[in-house]
């Protein structure tokens, strides 16, 4: 009795492992794919469902057993009632696995003669021929169903195929048609958009829909284009034609555009086109009789003023007259959520280029305290206060001022962003192995940003420590970083010029080299600045900052000393020799560009 127990529950026990589809998923995930096979072919035996078909067709594939696959396919086609087409891609693809070009043509004939008598099926059978890489074919379903029921709308589809086939003009016009025929899928064909612009290394510039939109926005006096057309100009930073476009179209159609161009102006704001966001909002002031629009582009406009007056190429008095015409309406509209983003510009102009610091912290803190400020918010001016505490070189001070950001912060990132600040405040003031634990945790921060910085310092501190436990070189390099940060740049010489001189052998001396070069090119001084840059990589080698130098000093040549083929000779350096670097991409596209402008 007890025997014919045991066989009982083995028997059951090993029919229950053969009808775990999590036993033959985990043998699927980890590639092994003769016992995925074996456990799915069993559970497809209980219950023929079409996952189980999927995985046993695929198993075939990925064991080479074509002929297999085919049979499956053609078997399971028997077993249901799901249009013919979705298993004959599959047997097709399997003949091509095969070798057999004409099988897999007459199969694919087969299922375009199956729409033509039931096109309802198009949808799903393009969509499984597509899945196998029949793009063609695909096509012709769709185009075979709209020709059989004309009340049929595959134009997305066919615009994801045409996009596949590499026909971007027809994809376009696809675009273009949609919404004429279905403004709701606008948001849809936005974020298509916006995939193709981001597309790393892509070359096309959306020239083609940009003109073609314009066009059919005016024929068809269709606000759904024209804002999708300004969405491209935007997404583009193309602000000349987007404000272009939309004072046309605001002048030639029925459609206000008042609330687009101001809009328009804060995203040029943010994208720190202070040019752009002035006209847009000038005109937005001289076309509105609206209170709250008046409102809202004078404070963006004289917001926009003090940020572009940040450029020091603004000479002072006009920087004044700006500070004092914001001070002026701060007064008048008193400190609030809708004057905090005009107050903390005004302070960083009050900050970075008059010296008035202190009032510069008064205001900053009086927004601070401003009641229901939002606790990011807080935490970002609290960062703001830390940076002038740091450029009064008071990095103490800074540094409790990034902890209450970091303390007070709800966002993960901007937390991550103070400790950062923190850190390189601790840096500058001389404290390295303190600094150096920061950098290291910071280094696991889900902001890639935030997690390269902190790289970035951590390997320096790593690298240039030699050995030595107290750090003094590393301290006085701190100390001339901190200098150069703060533009006090003839100290930052006379420390780099110490180190170089004293600290013959230390690791620190290419680093040293770099920062007087980049200190040389921030005071102007092009020349020296590419003499140093390549004493860089020509005494040091091919070393860490190698690609930096050599980058720097192209960037030099070719947009301040007018010399285009030393540029060129070493941005070719760059990409030859330095496959691996950051810079590779930046170099390869500047390249790119100086050799179209100076054909040999």
């Amino acid at each position: 009795m007890r025997t014919l127990l045991i066989s009982i529950v083995s028997a059951v026990t090993v029919q229950t492992a053969a009808q775990n589809p999590q036993l033959a998923d985990t043998y699927f995930e980890n590639k092994e794919y003769d016992k995925a096979l074996a456990e799915y072919r069993e559970l497809y035996k209980r219950s023929p469902q079409r996952l189980f078909y999927l995985r046993m067709y695929q198993c075939h594939l990925e064991l080479k057993e074509y002929k297999e696959a085919a049979t499956l396919a053609e078997k399971h086609l028997q077993r249901t009632n799901e249009p013919e087409g979705i298993y004959l891609a599959d047997v097709a693809f399997a003949k091509a696995r095969m070798g057999d070009s004409k099988a897999e043509s007459k199969i694919i004939n087969r299922i375009l003669e199956s729409i033509a008598k039931n096109p309802q099926n198009a949808y799903q059978v393009g969509q499984a021929l597509s899945d196998k890489g029949y793009f063609e074919a695909a096509l012709r379903t769709y185009e075979i169903a709209e020709k059989a029921n004309p009340s049929f709308n595959f134009t997305y589809q066919k615009a994801l195929l045409y996009a596949d086939l590499g026909q971007l003009e027809k994809m376009y016009d696809a675009y273009i048609e949609i919404l004429e025929r279905t403004p709701s899928m606008a948001p849809t064909i936005k974020s298509l958009l916006a995939r193709a612009m981001a597309a790393e290394g892509g070359e096309d510039d959306l020239s083609y829909i940009a003109s073609h939109l314009y066009t059919r926005a005016f024929q068809l006096k269709n606000p759904v284009m024209a804002d999708v057309l300004t969405f491209i100009y935007t997404e583009k930073n193309d602000y000349p034609s987007a404000l272009a476009f939309l004072k046309e179209w605001h002048q030639r159609t029925e459609f206000g555009t008042i609330g687009e161009i101001y809009q328009l102006a804060l995203h040029a704001i943010k994208q720190q086109d202070y040019h752009h966001a002035i006209d847009a909002l000038t005109w937005v002031l001289s076309h509105t009789t609206n209170a709250s629009y008046l409102h809202r582009a004078t404070l963006a406009l004289h917001e926009a003023r003090a940020r572009q007056a940040l450029d020091p190429q603004w000479p002072l008095s006009h920087v004044q007259t700006i500070i004092d015409e914001n001070q002026k309406l701060l007064q008048t509209q008193g400190l609030s959520f809708n004057t905090s983003s005009l107050a903390e510009a005004t302070a960083k102009l009050m900050a970075q280029r008059t010296g008035q610091k202190t009032q510069a912290l008064e205001l900053i803190e009086s927004l601070v305290k401003l009641p229901g400020q939002p606790a990011d918010e807080k935490a970002r001016l609290l960062m703001l206060k830390g940076d002038i505490y740091l450029s009064m070189k008071e990095p103490m001070i800074a540094i409790v001022a990034y902890a209450r950001a970091e303390e007070i912060a709800e966002s993960e990132t901007l937390k991550d962003n103070a400790k950062l600040a923190r850190a390189r405040a601790i840096y500058y003031n001389g404290d390295i192995p303190w600094a150096l634990e920061i950098f290291e945790i910071l280094q696991e921060s889900t902001s890639k940003p935030t997690s390269n910085q902190a790289s970035y310092y951590a390997s320096k501190i790593m690298l240039n420590s030699g050995g030595d436990t107290t750090y003094e070189a590393m301290t006085l390099y701190a100390h001339a970083d901190m200098f150069y940060h703060v533009g006090e740049y003839q100290n930052t010489h006379k420390i780099l010029d110490y180190i170089i001189n004293t600290y013959t052998n230390h690791p620190i001396q290419d680093d040293a080299y770099l920062l007087k070069a980049m200190t040389y090119e921030a005071q102007g001084h092009y020349q020296q600045a590419v003499e140093w840059y390549e004493r860089v990589y020509t005494i040091f080698g091919y070393d860490l900052l190698a690609d930096q130098a050599i980058y720097k000093a192209a960037v030099l040549h070719q947009e301040k000393l007018n010399n285009p083929r030393r540029a060129i000779e070493l941005l070719e350096l760059i990409v030859l020799e330095f496959t691996d670097s950051f810079l590779h991409h930046q170099a390869r596209m500047r390249l790119r560009t100086l050799l179209s402008q100076n054909p040999s």
